[in-house]
């Protein structure tokens, strides 16, 4: 039973070590939407604005970050 365990243990080892890291290349957006189902001045879009002022800073390419509301069926036009 210890032999298997080793043999499993020693496998998943070599397996993790024979795998190469790679980098990923990274995406830069352009402009970013963030749809609110809401209407303007209330507690959703408060919030969707305090995060769009913020947010660009911390996405590769620092897009330009806009909310648009979409007030309606009780947010269902938004989607």
């Amino acid at each position: 039973m210890r032999k298997t365990w080793a043999r499993v243990a020693g496998a998943v080892v070599l397996a993790a070590i024979s795998c190469a890291a790679q980098a990923q290349t990274t995406v830069e957006f352009k402009s970013i939407t963030i749809v609110v189902g809401s209407s303007a001045g209330g507690g959703y879009d408060t919030y969707a604005r305090v995060l769009a002022r913020h947010i660009g800073r911390h996405i590769p390419g620092q897009p330009s970050v806009t909310v648009q509301n979409m007030p309606g069926a009780s947010s269902l036009k938004a989607v």
